[in-house]
């Protein structure tokens, strides 16, 4: 289930718990209206690097690993024809992972202005009435880039990587941008 809940598109899924969170704080117009500048800014960012990354680096996706292991030389490798993932796969390279990154930064920016520990409920754009709590901003980011593994759109590298880019692209956001919410 996990790996069908986050097959939307992954930036307006963190929208809308931006968009909850804000809510929830009851944060004044101008803090919300700085919120989303810096997300959206920071989600700009990271697909400008996560794209350069992807074709810099150009390494196949789970699909093509999977079907032709028995093609890399490794007489140890048997290759699964047959093997289908659990999403349509994106026809771009793998590495790092684009929800991963998106779902890292967003985290970053979301518990630089409210603090990590929240109530989080996210509502699936994939499974239609389906939500899930979290505890925290940085345990949402991690379903959501791990979900990508699950439904055989990434490895264990794409993830560990989207994560740490993320998070550094967001960081370098927000030190250029204060985004805390009044005091």
């Amino acid at each position: 289930m996990v790996a069908k809940f986050w097959a939307g598109p992954i930036w307006n899924t963190w929208n809308e718990v931006a968009e909850n969170a804000a809510l929830a704080h009851q944060t004044n117009l101008e803090s919300t209206a700085r919120l989303f500048a810096v997300l959206n800014l920071s989600f700009a960012d990271n697909t400008i690097a996560f794209y350069d990354a992807k074709y810099h680096y150009q390494l196949w996706r789970p699909i093509t690993a999977i079907r032709e292991a028995n093609t890399v030389g490794n007489p140890l490798t048997i290759g699964d024809p047959t093997w289908t993932p659990l999403a349509i796969t994106a026809p771009d390279p793998s590495y790092p992972g684009a929800h991963s990154t998106i779902s890292a930064a967003a985290a970053t920016v979301l518990s630089d202005f409210f603090g990590n520990q929240d109530h989080v409920r996210v509502t699936s754009d994939a499974l239609p009435g389906t939500v899930r709590t979290f505890a925290s901003y940085t345990d949402v980011a991690t379903e959501a880039g791990l979900s990508r593994i699950f439904a055989g759109q990434h490895t264990r590298l794409d993830h560990d990587s989207g994560i740490e880019l993320g998070h550094n692209i967001a960081q370098f956001v927000l030190s250029h941008f204060s985004v805390s919410a009044p005091k």
